[in-house]
């Protein structure tokens, strides 16, 4: 493709290309319906990836036909095919946006009736091991592969709280100032028990640390206790909210007035025992306040992407397990109602 173009790339620029284009090329049946006509448009969609943007397209073909006897022709055929790529581009943008990825860990979500949705995309995650709670330098590294075809927009379920760090990978691919709305019953700040080891309790801490587009954390659901310790620590960086204060905010008709979007992570833990069942200790939100914060933040700020944990164990007994999984899918269909008929701004 460089070739026909006549484009100069270094070696190293092509490798990275090739190795994105041979990712999105292996998980491109996963995720779409799949027919040879339209192998050329995906050639060009890779172009338009390839060369940065549609402009740098324009700016190609015109230097390359500009001496080219049969310029004009060639070229009004090749922007006839760029602009239908151009409109297919646009599109699978808009899916991607609008996608419900089930990211399953332990098999909980085969028990739920909600994820069984042909039109989610299914991850199977289950044979990446150094996984659990922990995540190893070999696990993150195939989750990354994994997930490397998606934007952070969408909807990600993200199987039980011990793969809360997972918000980290997709907000990773965040490239612009956010902030970080979390609903949780535990803060994910502590200071990792194994050096340099990402976990489900200190990948909140990373995020700050680390990334340098996040601007802040804003945490519904903690303990009083925790409140006050966070906005001493990080009085700057983090805005920690109990239930109570939560309620009380939500008699406001403005939640919030966010200067940059917002990606949002939940972990059902946050809720009461009534409305979710997780492996970790829980706390006393009901489902109806967590609606009603999720609502105005869809409705009122730019919401980027949406990722939920917090599912039951799967280390039960059968029964156990099966009223876990009735009482989960309740949840997740609830929020996915919710985050469904919000109207999100754009």
């Amino acid at each position: 493709m460089c070739l026909i173009f006549k484009i100069h790339l270094d070696s190293k620029t092509v490798f990275n290309h090739l190795s994105c284009i041979g990712k999105v090329l292996k998980n491109y049946r996963k995720i779409s319906c799949f027919s040879f006509w339209q192998v050329p448009f995906i050639c060009l969609a890779l172009a338009v990836y390839m060369f940065g943007s549609c402009q740098k397209l324009q700016n190609m073909f015109d230097q390359y036909f500009k001496h080219n006897f049969y310029g004009g022709v060639s070229a009004s055929a090749v922007w006839f095919l760029l602009i239908i790529v151009y409109r297919k581009v646009l599109i699978m943008e808009a899916n991607s946006k609008n996608s419900i990825i089930v990211m399953n860990f332990t098999g909980a979500y085969t028990m739920e009736d909600f994820a069984g949705n042909p039109h989610f995309i299914h991850l199977d995650c289950t044979h990446i091991i150094g996984t659990d709670c922990f995540c190893s330098l070999e696990g993150e590294k195939r989750i990354k592969n994994l997930i490397a075809p998606f934007g952070p927009e969408g909807i990600h379920f993200i199987d039980s709280g011990d793969y809360h760090y997972i918000t980290k990978f997709w907000t990773d691919k965040i490239k612009y100032p956010f902030s970080l709305v979390l609903f949780d019953h535990h803060t994910d700040m502590q200071v990792s028990q194994i050096k340099d080891m990402l976990s489900c309790g200190n990948w909140v801490l990373d995020m700050m640390e680390n990334n340098s587009f996040l601007q802040q954390v804003i945490l519904f659901g903690v303990p009083e206790n925790k409140e006050e310790e966070i906005g001493k620590a990080y009085p700057d960086k983090v805005r920690a909210y109990d239930v109570e204060e939560m309620q009380r905010m939500q008699s406001s008709v403005h939640l919030f007035s966010m200067k940059e979007p917002v990606y949002i992570s939940i972990d059902k833990d946050v809720l009461n025992t009534g409305a979710a069942e997780t492996n970790w200790d829980q706390g006393t939100l009901s489902m109806k306040s967590l609606q009603k914060a999720l609502y105005l933040f869809l409705n009122e700020e730019k919401v980027i992407g949406i990722d939920i944990c917090g599912e039951y164990s799967m280390m039960q007994d059968l029964f156990d397990e099966r009223r876990g999984a009735v009482i989960d899918n309740a949840a997740n269909a609830s929020l996915l109602s919710v985050i469904r008929n919000s109207k999100r701004k754009e």
